[in-house]
């Protein structure tokens, strides 16, 4: 090879990124060139550590973590106790299975108006010591800090 040859090389490997990162990739470009498909992996990032704050047992944390709304609607110490007690009638989560994930643009409040925004739902069968094929319902919307859960469900098989 020669010289010139070698030098130009060199210099093209020189320019060129020799990694590419996870988010250079072509597959990361597309994602991110699609809302929903950001919006869904957003907002599983802060549901898996919300949810487990709640395996864990870190009922308060789990309700600093939550969204303001979900804040105002009920207090960290009745969180908590509600989150005990219902602890004690499930026993200890024993498998969690992701079902279903809905993506929607607008949505119900709580009072019964709607809103346009995003709002990701997650379905979950759980079963737990003591309560078999529950469903659990995880909402979270994205407020400026990030994604954050704004409602919270348990649901016994059946109900």
């Amino acid at each position: 090879m020669s010289f010139r040859l070698s030098a130009l090389l060199l210099s093209f490997l020189a320019a060129a990124p020799v990694l590419l990162s996870a988010e250079d990739s072509p597959a990361a470009a597309v994602e991110e060139a699609n809302p929903e498909a950001v919006a869904r992996r957003d907002a599983k990032v802060a549901m898996e550590s919300w949810v487990e704050f709640i395996k864990e047992g870190r009922y308060i944390e789990s309700w600093k973590a939550a969204s303001v709304p979900f804040q105002k609607s009920v207090s960290a110490g009745q969180w908590a106790i509600t989150c005990r007690n219902q602890h004690r009638r499930t026993g200890p989560e024993v498998n969690r299975t992701l079902k279903e994930t809905y993506y929607n643009t607008e949505y119900y409040t709580s009072d019964g108006r709607m809103e346009k925004g995003e709002i990701v739902t997650f379905l979950f069968t759980t079963d737990f010591e003591y309560l078999k094929e529950a469903t659990e319902v995880v909402i979270l919307r994205p407020f400026p800090e990030g994604w954050k859960v704004v409602s919270y469900r348990l649901k016994p098989k059946g109900s």
